[in-house]
């Protein structure tokens, strides 16, 4: 795989490919602020974790013009259902995590 740019492999090459985004440094504190309020995994505290990650997403991507309304008028809904992709996303994340981290 080519990693133009100097970077290599390993996460500076994944930057440097698109496959993962820095995030803006005026709200890095924000997002580790968010990220340390997550406890240790368990079954009980999943959802919970969970939604901590999402506020902590939210937190890195969001533009100070954002609102929730913005980010929700546009959503994409999966081929013949009324589910939201990210809807999709979520879920398929969480079981991810059920099968290989609990």
């Amino acid at each position: 795989k080519d990693h133009s740019g100097g970077g290599g492999g390993g996460v500076l090459g994944d930057v440097e490919s698109g496959f993962f985004e820095l995030v803006p440094r005026p709200k890095v504190k924000q997002v580790w602020d968010t990220l340390v309020l997550q406890k240790q995994l368990t079954a009980d505290n999943l959802s919970t974790n969970v939604s901590k990650s999402r506020l902590a997403w939210n937190a890195a991507s969001r533009d100070a013009n954002d609102t929730d309304e913005t980010s929700k008028k546009d959503e994409i809904q999966v081929f013949g259902t009324d589910i939201d992709v990210t809807t999709l996303a979520d879920e398929a994340a969480i079981r991810w995590v059920k099968v290989n981290l609990l």
